[in-house]
């Protein structure tokens, strides 16, 4: 039988235990999604997408875009995701992928769409913002106009938006 004994000193094993405590905390942080980075929404320049409980959000949601809208939506509706994707929808999910957002994962829920008219922060007369609302978190937006040669865009950081994103 062989035993093997180590004499560590205090200082010693409060640092083997705070190394421990600091690898358990980073373990921790990954497996809960928090490893650090900013998340899509965020990467994007888009305000954080979750926590969208109600119209004073979605108001100030597209104020942090830099969109000034109308205080009520002129469309409030709700949409089922498909579960498949016809080539239409594809393309949708391919302009809210840009943005940071996938509708992939919402096949088959049903959501909340709001639709608001822009007043100031973009380009041309009656302008609609739309939010794609799940359980208070926006899963997609985009920006259009019907009028002239029309445009369905991503609802990404219009001219007013806060200069200063963290």
């Amino acid at each position: 039988m062989l035993i093997m004994t180590a004499k560590l000193s205090k200082g010693k094993i409060a640092l083997a235990l705070l190394a421990a405590a600091a690898l358990l905390i980073l373990v921790l942080r990954l497996a809960a999604g928090g490893g650090g980075s900013d998340s899509p929404a965020q990467q994007s320049g888009l305000p954080e997408p979750s926590g969208v409980t109600g119209n004073e959000d979605r108001v100030a949601y597209l104020a942090a875009l830099g969109y000034t809208v109308q205080p009520e939506p002129v469309q409030t509706q709700e949409v089922s995701i498909p579960t498949e994707f016809n080539e239409v929808f594809t393309r949708y999910n391919e302009l809210q992928r840009s943005q940071g957002f996938d509708l992939a994962p919402y096949a088959g829920k049903r959501a909340k769409r709001y639709v608001y008219r822009v007043t100031e922060g973009a380009e041309g007369d009656n302008v609609c913002a739309t939010l794609l609302i799940y359980k208070d978190t926006v899963i997609g937006a985009d920006l259009s106009c019907a009028e002239g040669e029309g445009f369905l865009r991503a609802l990404l950081p219009g001219p007013g938006a806060a200069q200063s994103r963290a």
